[in-house]
């Protein structure tokens, strides 16, 4: 199977559509939030993300249709003093997944890495999402030497 890529113009109608649509689908994902994305946090994650400047949304297409996205934000190592990439988002619409288009799209996002002198590339994974798992290792990915705990304070 054929996958293309694009990276989101977010002042593209279409583009904004199906990165709304595919957050959607990713957010009532039993390794979601299991409930739709609220109405009012549409048009302003699309302006965050427009002006968050080191951000990208990567869109996978099979064919004609949008079937993944990876939405990365461009961090930098102090200890590598290299720039690096966070993948906050990844979704493979279900009945697109067990395809490929998951290693696919790390492989992508890998490559814009190497492109831009990155030195890695990090991810959050639930620890019951089992099927992600299997996924990043058969990529490469694993835990942090030492391990870390991905933690977060909510400010409002």
């Amino acid at each position: 199977m054929k996958i293309t890529f694009e990276i989101a113009d977010l002042a593209n109608d279409k583009h904004k559509e199906t990165v709304i649509e595919l957050l959607d689908a990713y957010m009532r994902d039993g390794m979601g939030i299991n409930a739709p994305m609220r109405e009012e946090l549409k048009e302003p994650m699309l302006e965050g993300l427009t002006k968050h400047q080191e951000s990208f949304v990567l869109l996978a297409k099979e064919g004609e249709n949008y079937v993944s996205l990876a939405t990365c934000f461009y961090g930098f190592s102090t200890f590598s003093a290299q720039p690096l990439i966070n993948i906050h988002d990844l979704i493979v619409l279900p009945m697109h997944r067990n395809k490929g288009i998951g290693k696919q799209v790390l492989r992508k996002v890998a490559q814009i890495g190497r492109e831009n002198n990155c030195c890695k590339i990090t991810l959050e994974v639930r620890s019951d999402n089992e099927n992600a798992k299997a996924l990043y290792k058969s990529e490469g990915f694993k835990d942090s030497e030492p391990p870390m705990h991905f933690w977060s304070k909510w400010l409002a």
